[in-house]
């Protein structure tokens, strides 16, 4: 896979789950940058017996409050249903 394929890959990834989770794709980058996508696939791949609760309670807390985020920016956006120009 060369350098361009991969980076198609990277983005085509990060649109495709921000479509199914409703979030902007940007944002969703750069939510999961500076080695947070592999936190979270990391503790994905851990078995019950593997898994530190403080950590999965602070990934979860953190993936909850950009979520959160992600909604209070998205009801801030004019509704181009509406007329407005999101």
């Amino acid at each position: 896979m060369t350098e361009d394929e991969l980076e198609k890959a990277a983005v085509d990834a990060i649109r495709s789950a921000a479509e199914r989770l409703g979030v902007d794709p940007f944002r969703l980058a750069r939510f999961l940058s500076h080695g947070r996508m592999a936190d979270y696939l990391q503790a994905l791949g851990r078995t019950q017996g593997e898994i530190d609760g403080r950590e999965t309670t602070g990934l979860s807390g953190s993936y909850l409050d950009f979520l959160h985020e992600e909604t209070r920016h998205r009801d801030r956006q004019p509704d181009k249903a509406n007329g407005g120009d999101a």
